[in-house]
């Protein structure tokens, strides 16, 4: 406390300089612990004469006799060789053991780099472990995938970790890894944005995506009736109770983000316009159902209006008191639920903000809905409206003629 925080040290500058020192040791100690199976396999294929002398010397203090360098440097490498290998396997076994199993029922995720294999906990640490080697083979690897790739809202490859997510610091901190040398990489991206960011990565490093290195990385399996995020046209999910009309909302695979639209959504980083505000709530709450296969079972739940539901199994019994209001405002999301449609902007964004809520996400900060308002002033036209409002204006002042006390 005193070496980062003291008054006199952050004045003077001291704060700043240990505050590096320390940062600069713990990444000394990085490349330290990641040089151990390079230098020991090293050591295993010569072996090191330094190594053999000093088990000569261990031999002959305790046999009395000298051993023949020859036979001492033969009985260290086999030796050795079986210890590593020995090792290796059972790190290999433990990792293969406490994967989880992929969608095609295999082990997963396994990298193949090089020769050798191994079975990350998790596809960022493959990912991670990719990135990591290529840089420590090659210095100028990280300058050149940072200088030809960046997506349209972040970097993938950084000097400052706050320069991947630009205007997220949150997200800065959670998805981001240091790669040897100084550099950041940004892990907030699907299997398959990963595989596709280490097949760039091989390009750049001039080795070969499939040969020189292997991934495994599992994906999720879509049901029939899903929509991806991006709007691929898939089946429509029929409707349990539909009652044979076709509802006017849009379907999913109609719903597309487009770049004009007024209604914007920004998902974990990633803007998407669309066109109206059915498309932009079914949009939203389909990326919430593709992150958590139970969310719209327990929105359906937990979040209910007092004569309407807004997320059903059968959109006939969605509008409570009017049940024919089903098929006309309702629409349609995958795994066979309804979603009311008949509500204005703000109450289509109080819906995402509750999805938000019970997503367990940061409204504002993961989840950002940009709605234009709409003001419409409904004005009736013709003798009833005239006899109407007479009528009242006739009604008041009865009651305030009738109540003496008033002026």
């Amino acid at each position: 406390l005193t070496r980062h925080l003291a008054r006199s040290q952050v004045e003077s500058g001291r704060a700043q300089a240990a505050a590096e020192a320390a940062l600069e040791e713990i990444r000394g100690q990085s490349r330290a612990a990641r040089s151990f199976e390079p230098v020991l396999r090293t050591m295993v294929e010569g072996p090191d004469d330094s190594l053999v002398d000093l088990f000569c010397a261990r031999v002959e203090e305790t046999s009395g006799a000298r051993p023949a360098r020859d036979a001492a440097s033969v009985f260290l490498a086999r030796t050795l060789d079986v210890t590593t290998s020995s090792s290796r396997s059972q790190t290999e076994t433990r990792s293969a053991k406490s994967a989880p199993p992929s969608s095609d029922g295999s082990r997963s995720p396994e990298l193949t780099m090089f020769g050798r294999t191994s079975h990350p906990s998790s596809g960022k640490d493959l990912l991670v472990d990719v990135f990591a080697e290529l840089a420590r083979r090659d210095e100028g690897f990280c300058h050149r995938f940072a200088s030809a790739h960046r997506g349209r809202t972040r970097r993938y490859l950084a000097r400052a970790r706050a320069r991947l997510y630009p205007g997220n610091p949150e997200f800065a901190r959670k998805f981001a890894e240091e790669l040897p040398g100084g550099w950041w990489i940004a892990t907030q991206n699907s299997n398959r944005g990963k595989r596709q960011l280490i097949q760039k990565a091989c390009a750049v490093a001039g080795v070969g995506f499939g040969t020189d290195v292997i991934v495994r990385l599992p994906t999720i399996r879509r049901s029939a009736g899903s929509r991806s995020s991006r709007g691929s046209k898939v089946a429509t999910p029929p409707a349990s109770g539909g009652g044979g009309v076709a509802p006017k909302s849009p379907q999913p695979g109609q719903i597309r983000p487009t770049g004009t639209g007024r209604f914007v959504l920004t998902l974990e980083g990633s803007v998407r316009r669309f066109p109206s505000g059915v498309a932009a709530l079914v949009a939203a709450f389909e990326w919430f159902a593709s992150r958590d296969a139970g969310f719209l079972e327990r929105f359906a739940r937990e979040v209910r209006g007092t004569s309407v539901h807004y997320v059903a199994r059968d959109r006939m019994r969605m509008y409570l008191s009017r049940p024919k209001a089903g098929p006309k405002n309702s629409a349609a999301l995958s795994r066979g639920w309804w979603i009311a449609t008949q509500n204005s902007s703000a109450q289509k964004k109080s819906l995402i903000r509750r999805a938000c809520e019970l997503a367990g996400l940061k409204w504002g900060q993961d989840v950002l809905v940009d709605f234009p308002a709409h003001h419409r002033y409904r004005k009736k036209k013709g003798p009833t409206a005239k006899h109407s409002s007479n009528e009242s204006a006739e009604a008041i002042l009865e009651a305030l003629r009738s109540r003496r006390s008033v002026r």
